[in-house]
C-alpha cells in the first residue's frame, strides 16, 4: 500500500492520467488472451482452465499394493470427514470413527457373517506414488508450463469400501448410481504433491481432497475410469478424468494408470475471478 500523504497538487496532476494509463491497461494486458502478444482471433477465453495436472504409472502392477494408512494421518478428524462423505453419499456406515484402526469390518460383522463392506485406510507406498507428466497453474509463475516434469510426484492416502457383495445404495447418489455392485470401490482421501529440489530433498507443493464421484470397479482386460471430485485451498474445486488399462499390450497382472486434474470442475466454465489467458496453435505460414 502506497502512502495516503500525497500532495493535492500531484494528485490532480495524476487524476487526468490515471484514465488513460487504466484504459491504456485494459487494452494492452487484460485485454489480450496472451500477456505479451497479440491475442489469437479464435482465443476461445470460457475454455480456458486454472490448473492442469497430469499424472500416472506405467506397467503398475495389478490392483497396486496398498499398506496402512500412516498414524500421523489417520486422525479422528480423517476418519470423521470420511465417515460423513460415505454415509451422505452412499449410505455406508462407518463402523467406529473412533477406531484408529487400518482394516476392519462393519459393527456386527465378522469374517464368518456376512457383511456388505470391507474398510481399510490405506495409502500407495512411497516407492511407487505416480509421476506427475505436467503440471500448469496459471496462478503462480513458477508453477506455469511444467511440461514436461520430472521431479514432481502424487502421494496418495486414502478411506476405501470395498462391496462384498452387490448393495442397495441408499445415499445421496442413489438416483445415478441405484447399485454398488460386488468388488466396486469407493474412496475418500487425499493427494499431496511432492516435489524433489536439487539436494534431493522432498517438499510438499499442496494437499488436494478427493472424494469418488462413481463406485470404481475394476476391469483387469479393459478400461476403468476412475473419476473423482476434487477440492484444494490453491486450486479450488476440480474434477479428475482418467483411469486405468489392463488391455494389450500391457503384461499380464499389469496396468497402465493415466489421470489429468482440472480446475474448475468444468471445462467451459472460466473462473470469474481470474483473467483468461491462451494460446492457440498456428499455421507455420502466418
Amino acid at each position: 500500500m502506497g502512502s495516503q500523504n500525497h500532495l493535492i497538487k500531484s494528485y490532480n496532476g495524476s487524476r487526468r492520467i490515471i484514465p488513460i494509463l487504466v484504459a491504456w491497461v485494459m487494452t494492452i494486458g487484460w485485454g489480450a488472451c496472451v500477456a505479451g502478444e497479440r491475442a489469437p482471433s479464435n482465443c476461445k477465453s470460457e475454455r480456458v482452465y486454472n490448473t492442469l495436472i497430469v499424472y500416472g504409472q506405467d506397467q503398475a502392477a495389478s490392483g497396486p499394493p496398498l499398506e496402512p494408512l500412516d498414524p500421523v494421518d489417520n486422525t479422528l478428524t480423517f476418519r470423521q470427514e470420511a465417515a460423513d462423505f460415505f454415509s451422505q453419499e452412499w449410505g455406508v456406515p462407518f463402523p467406529d470413527v473412533s477406531n484408529p484402526s487400518d482394516q476392519f469390518l462393519p459393527l456386527g460383522c465378522s469374517p464368518s457373517v456376512d457383511c456388505d463392506y470391507l474398510w481399510r485406510m490405506v495409502q500407495v507406498p512411497e516407492e511407487i506414488n505416480y509421476q506427475v507428466f505436467a503440471l500448469d497453474y496459471q496462478g503462480s509463475p513458477p508453477w506455469r508450463h511444467r511440461m514436461p516434469i520430472t521431479n514432481t510426484r502424487v502421494v496418495d492416502k486414502s478411506a476405501i469400501v470395498i462391496a462384498l457383495r452387490d448393495v442397495m445404495n441408499e445415499g445421496g447418489t442413489e438416483t445415478v448410481y441405484p447399485t454398488i455392485f460386488q468388488n466396486s470401490i469407493i474412496a475418500f482421501g487425499f493427494y499431496i504433491l511432492t516435489a524433489t529440489d536439487r539436494r534431493g530433498i522432498d517438499f510438499a507443493l499442496e494437499r488436494i481432497d478427493y472424494s469418488s464421484q462413481q463406485p470404481i470397479l475394476s476391469n483387469p482386460y479393459g478400461w476403468t475410469p476412475i473419476p473423482c471430485k476434487l477440492k484444494s485451498e490453491l486450486f479450488g474445486e476440480g474434477l479428475v478424468r482418467g483411469g486405468a488399462t489392463g488391455s494389450a499390450p500391457v503384461p499380464e497382472g499389469l496396468f497402465n494408470f493415466i489421470n489429468t486434474m482440472t480446475f474448475p470442475v468444468s471445462l467451459t466454465q472460466k473462473d470469474p475471478n481470474e483473467r483468461a489467458k491462451c494460446k492457440n496453435i498456428r499455421r507455420s505460414d502466418q
